[in-house]
């Protein structure tokens, strides 16, 4: 261990800062040492000279830079489940810890899909069935893919998996070809960026793949920007609009510089949001709050059941129970995606700089709920039926009562 974490084991009272955009932090980190918040976009290097502990999001960037002045430094942690926005290696090199908050936004981002599926056969009668005949690729089996392969089972809804590097760990569940992934009605992304190697994800959707594609697909790119080729799908949108498949983008490349021309063409958009539900940004803070008492050596004062409680249970018929229209409605009282869609166009139709329209967007989130949150009260003979079990394997808390 080097002496900068050890020296951070031992320390009695140390300086924390955090981002400003991190739920609960003040709670938690007030807890360990003086805790203040920053703000990613006016933070400087002059402003960490004095600080032990610094917790970020993916909206800042860690770099040797930032750190010029960062003498007392002795940990980094990223309450977000991607680091690329770390120089892990130049921490590493300086003796200073990182960690980050893998698999907190998986459920939030599972679920943000499964709200898209449904959007896309709003109109069907019985919305269920109409994807239970669909299938579903989903390329990128880590924490965010397997969690939406519970939800997919949950349903009945068919999909296969395609993740070369688990496949290559020889993990147990079976896989397909990405030429078979992209074969399904819907495909689904949920790989990591990665520019070059041999799991290189850059534009991992070519132009070659975009073309051998029909208008009936649907592409969800829920992970990062650049892992569709998006000038290959706007080239294609334009010189052959009956030929291409529908894009559904909530990562975008160069973010928050997004390509409004490509907004315009793809049938649905939202501003990077699909893993801000309030669970599993704070599901960040605490994984984050977690590790730096590990580190301290001191317990857990506080957890995520204490800050965050259930909604106002809501009470289903039986006949609600039966009726096709329930599901989807639940799962958009909760969280529907065509509203991030709408937000998104109307802020990039009404603002001079879509940048700036972006990160507003990111910042001001409103809150949204998992399917956790929701408590149902079902009838108490209904409490084994189908419908109930899978509303419980989605997520949803179900408790019986006679309603007689």
């Amino acid at each position: 261990m080097s002496s900068k974490a050890q020296a951070l084991i031992t320390l009695k009272r140390m300086k924390i800062l955090y981002d400003d955009n991190m739920p609960f932090a003040a709670e938690c980190f007030s807890l360990l040492g003086d805790a203040q918040a920053f703000d990613a976009r006016s933070i400087t290097p002059h402003d960490l000279d004095d600080v032990d502990a610094l917790i970020v999001r993916s909206t800042l960037s860690v770099t040797p830079d930032l750190l010029a002045f960062a003498s007392q430094l002795k940990w980094v942690a990223t309450a977000t489940a991607g680091f690329n926005h770390l120089d892990t290696a130049y921490l590493e090199n300086n003796g200073i810890r990182w960690s980050s908050a893998a698999g907190c936004n998986a459920v939030a981002v599972a679920e943000y899909v499964v709200s898209t599926l449904f959007n896309c056969v709003r109109d069907e009668e019985d919305p269920l069935h109409a994807l239970q005949t669909k299938t579903v690729g989903i390329v990128g089996a880590g924490h965010v893919g397997s969690a939406l392969a519970e939800k997919l089972t949950a349903l009945a809804i068919p999909f296969c998996l395609c993740d070369p590097p688990l496949e290559d760990t020889h993990d147990p569940r079976a896989f397909v070809t990405l030429n078979d992934a992209v074969r399904c009605d819907f495909v689904c992304l949920h790989v990591p960026y990665e520019s070059d190697g041999e799991y290189a994800t850059k534009n991992l959707l070519n132009a070659q793949i975009l073309n051998n594609m029909m208008p009936s697909q649907v592409i969800i790119n829920a992970c990062r920007g650049g892992v569709v080729d998006e000038a290959a799908f706007l080239h294609q949108s334009n010189t052959q609009p009956d030929r291409c498949p529908q894009l559904i983008l909530d990562a975008w490349q160069g973010e928050p510089n997004i390509n409004v021309e490509l907004l315009a063409r793809i049938a649905m958009g939202s501003a990077h949001i699909a893993g801000h539900s309030i669970e599993g940004k704070a599901r960040g803070t605490f994984m984050a709050y977690a590790e730096l008492c590990r580190l301290l050596d001191k317990n857990l004062k506080l957890r995520l059941s204490d800050v965050l409680h259930q909604l106002e249970p809501i009470v289903l018929s039986a006949a609600e129970l039966d009726d096709p229209s329930t599901l989807p409605r639940l799962i958009f009282s909760l969280y529907d995606m065509s509203h991030d869609d709408r937000l998104l166009r109307s802020a990039m139709a009404q603002s001079d700089s879509p940048a700036s329209a972006f990160v507003a967007l990111r910042k001001h989130y409103a809150v949204r709920r998992e399917f956790s949150a929701q408590p149902l009260i079902v009838p108490h003979h209904l409490l084994q039926a189908k419908t109930v079990h899978r509303l419980r394997l989605l997520g949803f808390p179900c408790s019986d009562t006679d309603l007689n």
